[in-house]
């Protein structure tokens, strides 16, 4: 078959909230099911919100359809281009519009949450793994201003997230595919801060261990893990490549 193509968001000029996935997106999901995705009974009722960034709402797709399975509802409260607590950042490539993202993602992550009153919050956010901008000074990526910054954010948006009773499940980063030396060592980084923040708070927070399912050998990662294509750009996750990873986030919800 062909290359699997990017998911719509990618392909045009979309809004900073993540997208309803397509029907060719749902029917392409729907393929990837087998009969075992039914046998979490125990999930039925539950109420899930995805947050992140494009990363987490390339997820949603998978995520929801399996959810059917189940008997989960799923919420969406993504955000394209903005991490969770990242806010404005300095990466590798020039991030004007990240100067927006604290609202943006205050905006979006508030309305859902309201809406869907969760019962577990998952959080998979790669932006994190930058540089970040604290009152005009950036914070560079591994120092010890860097981290000291991030777990303070990190704790502040617990409080909020779990303030009802939801727990949250934090999703570790993989790098993207073909990413080696230094620019993997950045969600190296962020994945160190992500144990350290969860050993915290272990009565509320668990990490998720997606880098293992999505880069078994280690950086650079592959694009194709047990012959899926998991990451259809490097990053994102198509459809079959969600249905995956879905499957396995259900698996480590089920865990409770």
């Amino acid at each position: 078959s062909g290359a699997e193509p990017l998911p719509t968001y990618l392909t045009g000029s979309p809004p900073y909230a993540c997208p309803t996935p397509s029907a060719k997106e749902l029917q392409q999901a729907q393929a990837e099911l087998v009969p075992a995705d039914s046998r979490h009974t125990g999930l039925k009722g539950k109420r899930v919100l995805l947050i992140g960034d494009s990363t987490a709402c390339s997820l949603s797709v998978g995520l929801t359809t399996l959810a059917s399975r189940v008997g989960l509802q799923v919420a969406n409260g993504t955000v394209v281009g903005c991490g969770v607590v990242s806010d404005e950042v300095r990466g590798l490539l020039p991030t004007p519009a990240s100067r927006r993202c604290h609202t943006r993602v205050a905006d979006v992550i508030g309305a859902a949450f309201t809406k869907s009153k969760p019962d577990v919050v998952v959080w998979a956010s790669a932006w994190e793994r930058d540089s970040i901008v604290k009152r005009g000074h950036v914070l560079r990526t591994g120092t010890p201003q860097w981290r000291a910054e991030l777990l303070v954010r990190m704790q502040s948006a617990l409080g909020r997230l779990t303030a009802s009773g939801a727990r949250l499940v934090v999703l570790s980063q993989p790098p993207f595919t073909g990413s080696s030396g230094g620019y993997a060592h950045l969600f190296l980084e962020l994945d160190d801060v992500l144990r350290e923040f969860a050993a915290h708070n272990s009565s509320r927070v668990k990490v998720a261990d997606l880098f293992s399912l999505v880069c078994p050998p280690g950086p650079p990662c592959p694009r194709r893990v047990n012959g899926t294509t998991l990451r259809v750009d490097g990053a994102h996750y198509g459809p079959a490549g969600a249905v995956v990873v879905g499957r396995w986030l259900i698996d480590e919800l089920s865990k409770g």
